[in-house]
């Protein structure tokens, strides 16, 4: 194999470990936080920050994944992965570009901010919704999301912006098979002795004055 894309596929590796071990970090927390929000509601722009962070996350992980000289991305583990989490483009674009999207005239239909809903941890009949904006006037929003056929909610938590809703739970489940999968694909293709931890050298530096 050529050497310098053996070397970009232990870059990538790297990338991606750093990567989605920060999703999962993020995820924790997020699940964390909304477990605590009946008792401490002051943690919800915490929660959102979370959320935030995922959306970013998952974003990058996909970036990094289309990058990988040599991995075929129509197998049906990579369309699904492609297609899973194909919604934090969206939620990314419109935050990104926030200040171009308030001069929409749609804007005035959505919290700026959009919708927050989660399941109550201790009754699962039950779903809050945050609305992250005004409520007055035309403004719509949106709430998690029930599944009649599998009985269950589909996500924990999601996150509504302009009709268009990011269900967390389901998107971070294609991260994890994705994991599984891409990183074995890049090991198998080193000579390198890969390992799937976040470990980094830290070096210190002393002044004497």
């Amino acid at each position: 194999m050529n050497k310098n894309i053996e070397l970009r596929y232990v870059q990538i590796f790297e990338a991606l470990v750093t990567a989605i071990a920060m999703c999962e970090l993020h995820s924790r927390e997020l699940y964390d936080d909304v477990d605590k929000l009946n008792e401490e509601p002051e943690k919800l722009l915490r929660v959102l920050s979370r959320v935030w962070g995922i959306v970013d996350d998952i974003y990058r992980v996909r970036q990094l994944v289309q990058s990988i000289p040599g991995l075929n991305m129509r197998t049906p583990q990579m369309r699904r992965f492609i297609t899973g989490t194909e919604i934090t483009e969206t939620f990314l674009h419109y935050i990104q570009h926030l200040r171009q999207e308030l001069t929409k005239p749609e804007s005035i239909t959505t919290p700026v901010w959009g919708s927050l809903s989660w399941i109550d941890p201790l009754d699962e009949t039950k779903c809050y919704t945050a609305v992250l904006g005004r409520v007055d006037g035309e403004v719509q929003n949106y709430s998690c999301v029930f599944d009649r056929y599998e009985k269950k909610w589909v996500s924990r938590v999601a996150i509504n912006i302009k009709g268009a809703s990011f269900n967390i739970d389901p998107v971070l489940e294609e991260v994890q098979r994705a994991k599984s999968y891409v990183l074995q694909w890049l090991t198998d293709r080193s000579s390198f002795a890969l390992e799937v931890k976040v470990e980094y050298p830290v070096f210190a530096m002393k002044i004497e004055i």
